[in-house]
């Protein structure tokens, strides 16, 4: 890592620590049968990427659960793609504050909502989706186990060496369906 990135990693982290000590959220398991409104996260490095989580959108919608979706995107090449999409609220690389931390309104609306589950896409850590995820006050929050000193979720799920978003999204459906039963 260069040594400018690690300071800036660094302030980040410090800045995510500080916003933290005042966050206070209503902390409540929530399942598929008893949430009615979810946030999703996700990192969008490729069109391809919305297919899947649409999926699991639809999905959702089944079961009667109102999603809000927020993507980074990691290229700013997708902008234009992900603008065709209504459903969805994204912000990108270019929308970051020099420490990584997100500044578009949207990520505010975002992080304003007390969802009744916070379900964060991500196979791969990326800073911008973790600070929206600690900071969120959803009651129940969802995510990959990765590794990271500093989880911010209620539940982790462990795919071992099967990191694929197919599988992990397999498995959210699954612990969703018996948690708490």
């Amino acid at each position: 890592m260069k040594f400018f990135d690690k300071i800036k990693k660094n302030l980040a982290n410090l800045a995510l620590t500080q916003k933290l000590k005042s966050l206070n959220r209503n902390r409540q398991v929530y399942n598929l049968n008893t949430a009615k409104t979810a946030g999703i996260i996700f990192t969008a490095n490729h069109e391809s990427d919305w297919l899947q989580i649409k999926d699991f959108i639809d999905f959702l919608k089944t079961q009667d659960i109102q999603s809000t979706i927020l993507a980074y995107l990691k290229n700013k090449k997708l902008k234009y793609y992900y603008t065709q999409l209504n459903k969805i609220n994204f912000f990108s690389i270019e929308d970051l504050k020099w420490a990584y931390i997100p500044k578009p309104d949207v990520v505010q609306k975002f992080l304003e909502k007390e969802y009744d589950l916070l379900i964060d896409m991500d196979i791969e850590h990326s800073f911008p989706t973790s600070y929206i995820t600690a900071l969120s006050k959803a009651r129940f929050k969802v995510g990959l186990k990765n590794g990271e000193e500093n989880n911010y979720f209620d539940f982790m799920i462990d795919l071992g060496k099967f990191k694929n978003k197919e599988e992990y999204l397999k498995q959210i459906k699954h612990y969703l369906s018996i948690i708490n039963n």
